[in-house]
């Protein structure tokens, strides 16, 4: 289908606060509330039934989402393998239950009591309710984004033509989703469920309202009026989800939220704000005369995935080199590397290791091995 500019703006904006994120900059925390929402929004967004039956589409996201999954898992369990021996930070003992979550569909799984202790502990990366000393953040946790897209690209096929047009039946079924996501939070045993289902869940949600977005024309041929009254409306929302909800991601912190499925609903609203904001930004983005940074955000929201897939591996390499240079000098900086922590005092290494990761993943797309790759699995 013919690219839509403003949808790959706010694709480009978000991947590149996700990799600042990645690198160390907590800050923005609060910021990614509607970051990783606006690509499950922006598949919904470019969702068309056209002649493709389910069945077929399933086939085509199994191709484009879960092998590059199972590869990319691969390929960072062989990085907890070696980065211990070869760079002195890690724990080579974390490739173990790194791919074990391969089969099991998640990132980071919380111990909890109950009868499942001894499953996630053998399908954790020894993960606390909290960041604590006993935490080594693996390398493939980002990917937790994959599974979640593909079930929720499942659950989102078959409700959309549901609920396409009943505007009751979008409610209730935007509510289901919410309430199965918070199982996560209500039952913390159940924290992280197999391949994503929560974060899956909330997911489809996502998709349902980028799909509505476009269904209805939301975005074309308004007036000024309409998205000055729109933008007020969902800054308040969004102000207000950060104060309740849990001030963060609503597939990864509503599980601490406060507020128990309070906090799931209120990321949402947040998250859902959020989109909205930024899809009005990109908008005008869109109208001003400033061609080359729009051709530099389209030809990074053309590679999103590119850059999300290689990010972590990027940094990987970065990290060790830094690592080994301080390493002899302050070892208090290398214990806030093995606990996945970027030492603070770094902000100036922070900031080019997060712009040269993105360019690094931008020319790794321009190699030809990476482009008959892609070719296919998005054919």
């Amino acid at each position: 289908m013919e690219r839509n500019d403003y949808i790959d703006y706010a694709k480009a904006l978000c991947i590149v606060l996700v990799v600042f994120i990645h690198t160390g900059f907590s800050a923005l925390n609060n910021i990614i509330l509607f970051a990783m929402p606006m690509f499950f929004a922006a598949t919904g967004y470019t969702f068309s039934f056209g002649k493709r039956s389910f069945t077929q589409n399933y086939i085509r996201r199994f191709k484009s989402i879960l092998i590059p999954y199972f590869l990319l898992m691969l390929f960072y369990t062989l990085i907890e393998i070696f980065r211990a021996n070869l760079f002195g930070y890690g724990d080579a003992s974390m490739a173990y239950p790194s791919f074990v979550n391969t089969v099991y569909g998640s990132g980071i799984v919380p111990l909890s009591g109950g009868i499942f202790d001894k499953i996630k502990i053998i399908m954790s990366y020894k993960a606390q309710p909290q960041v604590g000393v006993d935490l080594i953040l693996p390398s493939n946790c980002h990917l937790w984004f994959l599974p979640a897209m593909f079930t929720g690209y499942v659950i989102f096929i078959a409700l959309v033509k549901a609920g396409r047009r009943n505007h009751l039946l979008k409610t209730v079924i935007i509510l289901c989703l919410i309430l199965f996501a918070s199982v996560e939070v209500v039952l913390p045993q159940f924290r992280q469920m197999p391949f994503a289902l929560g974060r899956g869940a909330i997911g489809a949600a996502f998709m349902l309202f980028g799909f509505w977005i476009k269904d209805y024309k939301l975005f074309d041929n308004k007036t000024n009026g309409y998205y000055v009254l729109t933008n007020c409306i969902a800054l308040v929302l969004f102000i207000s989800a950060l104060h309740l909800g849990s001030d963060g991601s609503a597939f990864v912190r509503s599980v601490y939220g406060p507020y128990g499925v309070f906090s799931v609903f209120a990321t949402f609203v947040g998250g859902v704000s959020g989109t909205w904001l930024l899809l009005s930004l990109c908008k005008v983005i869109e109208k001003l005369p400033l061609d080359r940074f729009k051709k530099l955000l389209s030809h990074i929201g053309r590679n999103v995935m590119t850059i999300y897939a290689w990010h972590m591996a990027v940094k990987f390499l970065f990290d060790a080199v830094y690592i080994r240079l301080i390493k002899s000098s302050d070892f208090s900086m290398l214990d806030e590397y093995k606990m996945g922590l970027m030492p603070q005092n770094s902000m100036c290494f922070m900031l080019f290791e997060a712009v040269a990761i993105i360019v690094v993943c931008l020319l790794l797309n321009k190699l030809k091995p990476v482009e008959k790759i892609k070719k296919i699995w998005y054919n």
